[in-house]
């Protein structure tokens, strides 16, 4: 009933919200934990961890968490929702925060294009990995290096040494800019 559904959640992106917020609301509970533990002993490795890892523990969880995941990667992979909308969407989980710290070193604009596809490719990974998940009727003996390997695929994404073409790139834009 829309009515209702207006009553109560103010619009589809409202009870959208409602629906996440639960899982939303550990992602972030986590990864504020892992932030505060990187303040001792700060690496771009801890960064990545506590970007992914997050949102990875959801995976060993009920299908209820599984299904968590394989709506935020259709969020995702909305072509209508810019980035900003997603978070004003799903709400703060700290990930601004958590890739902050993977900043260091690498110049703002490449940061801005590197992040949103490393973001993606996580969110559309783990609601892929939820699927499989929940077809299978048992576990694979390889998922005890799904989410390192997801760590170290983010972290490589978004620390990799800059091509030529992305070093010119950028000084063109550089120069543009002046």
């Amino acid at each position: 009933n829309a009515s209702a559904l207006h009553y109560h959640f103010g619009s589809r992106d409202g009870l959208l919200r409602a629906l996440l917020e639960p899982f939303t609301g550990r992602v972030r509970t986590a990864r504020r934990q892992l932030i505060k533990e990187l303040e001792q002993e700060p690496s771009p490795r801890g960064a990545a961890r506590a970007f992914v890892e997050p949102l990875a523990m959801m995976l060993e969880q009920t299908w209820r968490e599984r299904a968590f995941l394989r709506i935020l990667g259709a969020l995702a992979g909305d072509p209508r929702r810019t980035p900003r909308e997603l978070v004003k969407l799903v709400g703060d989980t700290y990930a601004k925060q958590a890739n902050a710290l993977l900043a260091d070193g690498i110049p703002r604009e490449l940061f801005g294009v590197r992040y949103p596809m490393a973001e993606t490719m996580v969110l559309h990974v783990l609601a892929d990995e939820a699927a499989r998940r929940d077809a299978r009727t048992r576990p694979s003996g390889r998922d005890r290096l799904f989410t390192p390997s997801l760590v170290d695929a983010y972290l490589a994404a978004m620390t990799s040494p800059a091509s030529a073409e992305v070093l010119s790139a950028l000084s063109v834009d550089a120069a543009n800019s002046m």
